[in-house]
């Protein structure tokens, strides 16, 4: 896959996860964690919004970045391929550290695909 496909699916994978992440926090967190009460469920469903920003913001980087000349959208798609074997590891090992009980795997997969994409396309 050439880098320019590449950046524009990252793009808006990242954009639609971001948009899910913040437009229903609390499912996501219910999905996450099971059931959150009171100020917990505020507390997640407000990291969630920071998430989901994030993930847009990542997300339209990329989408802006499709139509770089292809040495330039290479140096971005290894970046974002880097950052996500760091997000990977990071939520992975939330469950070693003993933060968590078990791993959500949709993160997971979405941070491989994201990777897979990104280091093929280079």
């Amino acid at each position: 896959m050439n880098a320019s496909v590449s950046l524009t699916v990252i793009g808006i994978l990242l954009v639609v996860i971001g948009i899910i992440f913040t437009a229903i926090p609390q499912v996501v967190n219910k999905y996450v964690f099971g059931e959150l009460t009171g100020e917990a469920e505020q507390i997640a469903a407000s990291g969630r919004l920071i998430v989901g920003g994030c993930a847009i913001t990542i997300g339209l980087v990329a989408f802006f970045c499709r139509n770089f000349p292809t040495s330039e959208a290479r140096m971005v798609l290894l970046a974002l391929g880097t950052g996500s074997i760091i997000l990977f590891i990071t939520v992975l090992s939330s469950k070693f550290r003993g933060y968590d009980k078990y791993i959500s795997v949709p993160p997971l997969v979405a941070f491989l695909i994201i990777a897979l994409l990104a280091f093929t396309s280079i």
